[in-house]
């Protein structure tokens, strides 16, 4: 005879498992981000110097982005503002 609290039980375990992949996934998303930024930084930016006219910089505001409003969120909010660096765009502080 098989239990019946016993599929109750891996029932819930699967649904607490949820907010931790889920954590995981969003861990992992940050850290892809942050590794292609350094790569940029050690491979891109001394070719083509420091041109950014933002305070911090580009690079420096996906950093800050992701660790402030996540991978997604933050990823975005860095893709508009490298949209926004340009020489039509503005200058100054701008953080994120």
């Amino acid at each position: 005879m098989t239990d019946p609290w016993a599929s109750a039980q891996s029932a819930t375990d699967g649904i607490a498992a949820g907010p931790r992949a889920l954590a995981f996934v969003n861990h992992g998303c940050a850290c892809i981000i942050v590794s292609l930024v350094w790569c940029y930084r050690f491979s891109l930016r001394p070719v083509l110097g420091g041109q950014c006219r933002h305070q911090p910089t580009c690079s420096q505001y996906m950093l800050d982005a992701v660790e402030k409003y996540g991978p997604y969120r933050g990823a975005w909010r860095g893709i508009k503002r490298l949209a926004r660096c340009g020489p039509w765009g503005g200058c100054g502080h701008d953080p994120a």
